[in-house]
């Protein structure tokens, strides 16, 4: 029996969007009540915030996609703030779940188990998971393509090339394999 949790958490192995840790200091101005966390996008959820040593988590708004965090009240100059937390490298849990709703809607279309009733995560036989988190995978795959076409190949004045579009291409091939 499926769960969002485990059919997420199944999407980010399979195209290879698994957390990462990180921890990052930096020392408050007196000024800023926004920071940047060079990592993201950011796991909201399990973000540590501290200041002085003082767990501030619950007085902090992360803005997963960009590693913004913003204080409710600025922090005192000379502050250590210490962020720590979990960073992927492509998408938010929204849109994990984004791309696991649209798949499983997909799926189970016109579908009913035995009884005639519609599934659910929990109802859905756990042998129809992995062709629920293959076409997820497709659909993120589509997601970081359409960020690729946008990329043009460089050719600098020295001769030095780099092929930008080649990214489309593999994610192109990647999709067609699926």
């Amino acid at each position: 029996m499926a769960a969002l949790s485990t059919l997420s958490d199944r999407l980010r192995f399979e195209i290879g969007d698994t957390g990462k840790s990180f921890v990052y200091q930096v020392i408050a101005d007196g000024i800023t009540d926004r920071y940047l966390v060079p990592y993201s996008p950011i796991h909201g959820d399990d973000l540590m915030v501290y200041v002085d040593n003082v767990d501030t988590s619950a007085d902090a708004t992360v803005e997963e996609l960009t590693g913004f965090v913003t204080f409710d009240s600025v922090p005192e100059a000379g502050a250590v703030l210490v962020f720590s937390g979990t960073y992927f490298r492509y998408f938010v849990d929204a849109e994990i779940c984004q791309f696991i709703d649209t798949a499983f809607g997909q799926h189970i279309a016109n579908h009913a188990d035995p009884y005639g009733r519609g599934y659910t995560y929990s109802s859905l036989p756990g042998i129809e998971e992995y062709p629920v988190v293959v076409y997820a995978s497709t659909l993120a795959l589509y997601t970081l393509a359409t960020d690729a076409s946008f990329d043009i190949d460089i050719t600098a004045p020295d001769g030095v090339q780099i092929p930008r579009s080649e990214r489309y291409r593999q994610l192109m091939q990647m999709i067609e394999e699926r």
